[in-house]
């Protein structure tokens, strides 16, 4: 009898042993998988809080642009709820501020750096051809007694009879010169030149030279597209311009304004967002940046062509920018999918006090898009005015002129059109008061 007790025993023993382990081994489990909870989270938070920190250094700098020579860092932390930043650095640079900022929250960690300030977006003195990216393709045309030259907003107007020789023009693939035309300075082309007689580059012609990088700008344009929904001035378009202004309620916060009334139309400072725009029949729209620059954001329609994907101006239809004295100016915005269009005696972005000096305008847009976009300049039309548009060909002909620089996927001059590059010094970048407010590239992040 205990025998059977003894042997009945152990068992029971060793289940209660294995039991032991089992409920010990869940309790340790438990608590771990709740410690990598935990870690997880503090993880996460130190991520957000680190983000908040350069919101926050953002915002600082939005107000006072000498925001770290008078308040140089280290830092004290600053509390967010149980987390907390740290600014650990903030050395000045050509582009504004390196800053080193870190996220705790308990266990958890995380180290941003970016450039931020006094950053801008800098056009290039000349042109600059984006090219398809297939090599041999050619990416720039320049025919039918075409001109590209330059000039000096501070000693004249253009004058295509005597064309300044100071042109810079880089290009990513072959060029065409043919039927007359002329370059009036030195160019650099990845592939080589074709050119029909008589035709001639009156500078330094470098063929089979290297590609010219093109900066990417989508998160510049990215930001002004997208904050432009949720921060625009378009209510203040209706009182301006009547029924012309028709907005469109929706997410995209936009609208239509097509005018044709011959008359004309003073926009204030501020930031504007439309789906369709359209100038005709001699009106004009004066974009008033005496007091801030404009900020105007054409949306388009989406993919697909057709008016409400073109930004128009048609029939001595008039887009003009007064400073007010100030160097305050307009900045385009093209979204992806939209064509900009000039045609008929039309006349884009020229300043009303200093009409020689094309820096009051800029025009900017994604470069990445999957098919290429149009800018058309047609029928003795001008633009002036910096481009950075490496998505979009570019096409000036029948007497049109395009005074200011470019860069652009390609670019084609046909029946006398005319590429005037300025070479003065106000507008060769876009400070960060005319476009992006603060520029920020992330250079790294982590642990």
């Amino acid at each position: 009898m205990n025998k059977e007790r003894g042997s009945i025993l152990l068992p029971v023993m060793l289940l209660v042993l294995l039991l032991g382990s089992m409920s010990a081994a869940m309790v340790m489990l438990t608590t771990s998988h709740a410690r990598s909870s935990t870690e997880d989270l503090d993880q996460e938070l130190a991520i957000r809080v680190a983000e908040s920190g350069l919101a926050f250094y953002f915002g600082q700098v939005l107000l006072d642009g000498n925001y770290f020579s008078t308040n140089p860092a280290p830092h004290a932390p600053i509390q967010v709820g149980d987390a907390e930043f740290t600014l650990e650095a903030a050395v000045t640079t050509t582009d504004g501020w390196d800053l080193t900022i870190t996220g705790t929250r308990g266990r958890g960690e995380y180290e941003i750096r970016a450039i931020i300030g006094g950053g801008s977006l800098v056009f290039p003195p000349g042109i600059v051809v984006a090219g398809t990216g297939v090599d041999g393709d050619v990416a720039l045309r320049v025919r039918d007694k075409s001109l590209i030259g330059s000039f000096d907003p501070a000693s004249g107007a253009f004058d295509p009879a005597n064309p300044g020789t100071e042109a810079t023009i880089a290009i990513n693939g072959s060029l065409t010169l043919s039927g007359g035309s002329q370059i009036k300075g030195d160019v650099t082309a990845s592939g080589t030149l074709d050119s029909g007689s008589p035709s001639d580059v009156s500078g330094t012609l470098t063929e089979n030279g290297g590609q010219t990088p093109v900066e990417n700008i989508d998160p510049i344009v990215l930001d002004l597209y997208d904050s432009s929904r949720t921060a625009n001035d378009n209510g203040d378009l209706g009182a301006i311009f009547g029924v012309n202004w028709f907005p469109l309620l929706g997410p995209e916060n936009y609208g239509d304004l097509v005018v044709a009334d011959g008359g004309t139309y003073v926009v204030p400072s501020g930031t504007y967002r439309v789906r369709r725009f359209e100038v005709r029949d001699g009106t004009t729209v004066i974009f008033d940046t005496s007091g801030g620059p404009v900020k105007f954001v054409y949306v388009g329609a989406g993919q697909g062509t057709g008016t409400l994907n073109d930004l128009t101006l048609d029939t001595a239809g008039k887009v003009l920018v007064d400073s007010g004295g100030t160097q305050n100016g307009l900045l385009t915005v093209l979204g992806q999918d939209t064509d900009f269009r000039v045609l008929r005696d039309s006349v884009y972005g020229q300043s009303v006090n200093d009409p020689n000096n094309s820096g009051y305008t800029q025009i900017i847009s994604l470069g990445g898009n999957a098919s290429a976009d149009e800018i058309e300049i047609d029928h003795r039309s001008t633009v002036h005015g910096r481009l950075y548009a490496a998505a979009h060909n570019l096409l000036l002909k029948n007497g049109s002129e395009w005074h200011g620089s470019a860069v652009a996927r390609t670019v084609d001059l046909n029946h006398d059109g005319i590429f005037a590059i300025d070479r003065g010094s106000l507008g060769t970048s876009v400070p960060d008061s005319t476009t992006h407010d603060i520029l920020a590239r992330w250079r790294s992040s982590g642990p």
